[in-house]
C-alpha cells in the first residue's frame, strides 16, 4: 500500500511542477516577464531554469541599459545551472550563448577580444544546433552573429562566413514560420550585410512578418517594430 502511495504523491507532485511551467509561460504570453522568470526558476529543473534565461532576458532588453549588465549575467547563471542539470539540453545552450552575446556588446570590446566571447558565443550556439538542427534561437544568434562580423570585416579572424546567414535565417523560418522575430531578425541581419543589395529581400521578409497575427506580448513588440523598419523603407 505504501509503494502505490508515494507513486500517487510522485504523480501529483510531476502534474504540479508541469504546471507550474505552464503558469511561467502563461505570464509570459502577456508580458510578465519578470514574474515569468522568477516562478519558472523556482521549479530548480533544467527546462524550469531555462525558460527563466529566456524571460528574464527580454525583461533585461526592455531594462535601461545602466541595468541590464545585472540582469543578464542572472540569465547566465540560469542557463549555466540548466546546463549541469543536463547538458545536452539544446534551449539552455541557445540561452547561454544569447547571454554571454549581450555581456560581451555591454561590457566593450576590449573584454570581449580578451575573454574570447565571440568564440565562446558561437560555440554555444553551435552546440544547441547540434542537439537540435531546429533550436530557432541558436539558428537566428548564429544568422546575427556572422553578419556582424563580416560586416565590420572581422570574418576571417572568428570564422565567420556571410554566405552562411541566408541559409541559418532560413532554417529559422522553417522551425518557426509563423514567428514575427524571425523575420524581423532576418531583415535586420541583411541589413546589417548590405542593404541596398538585399532591399528587395528585407522588404519582402518586413511585408511577410506584418501579416502574420502576434502569438504573445513580445511579438505584439516585434510587429510594431516591423511596422517602423516598413515605414523608413526607400
Amino acid at each position: 500500500m505504501r509503494v502505490y502511495w508515494l507513486i500517487a504523491l510522485f504523480s501529483l507532485m510531476m502534474v504540479a511542477r508541469a504546471q507550474s511551467l505552464e503558469d511561467a509561460q502563461g505570464l509570459f504570453t502577456v508580458g510578465k516577464y519578470l514574474e515569468a522568470s522568477k516562478m519558472s526558476a523556482a521549479l530548480g529543473s533544467s527546462a524550469g531554469l531555462t525558460f527563466a534565461a529566456y524571460t528574464l532576458g527580454v525583461h533585461a532588453g526592455d531594462q535601461p541599459k545602466d541595468q541590464q549588465e545585472g540582469l543578464f549575467a542572472q540569465c547566465e547563471q540560469y542557463a549555466r545551472k540548466a546546463l549541469e542539470l543536463n547538458k545536452s539540453n539544446a534551449d539552455a545552450h541557445a540561452q547561454l550563448g544569447v547571454a554571454l552575446g549581450r555581456l560581451g556588446g555591454l561590457r566593450g570590446a576590449a573584454y570581449a577580444l580578451l575573454n574570447g566571447v565571440v568564440a565562446q558565443v558561437k560555440g554555444s550556439f553551435e552546440r544547441a544546433l547540434e542537439l537540435n538542427p531546429r533550436q530557432v534561437i541558436a539558428l537566428i544568434g548564429l544568422g546575427r552573429l556572422h553578419a556582424e562580423l563580416v560586416s565590420r570585416g572581422m570574418g576571417a579572424m572568428f570564422g565567420a562566413d556571410g554566405a552562411l546567414v541566408k541559409p541559418l535565417f532560413e532554417r529559422a523560418v522553417q522551425a518557426d514560420p509563423k514567428g514575427i522575430g524571425v523575420r524581423l531578425e532576418y531583415a535586420r541581419a541583411l541589413t546589417v550585410l548590405d542593404a541596398t543589395a538585399n532591399r528587395a529581400q528585407i522588404r519582402k521578409l518586413l511585408e511577410s512578418a506584418s501579416d502574420l497575427t502576434p502569438r504573445d506580448a513580445l511579438e505584439r513588440k516585434q510587429l510594431k517594430s516591423v511596422e517602423r523598419l516598413l515605414a523608413k523603407l526607400p
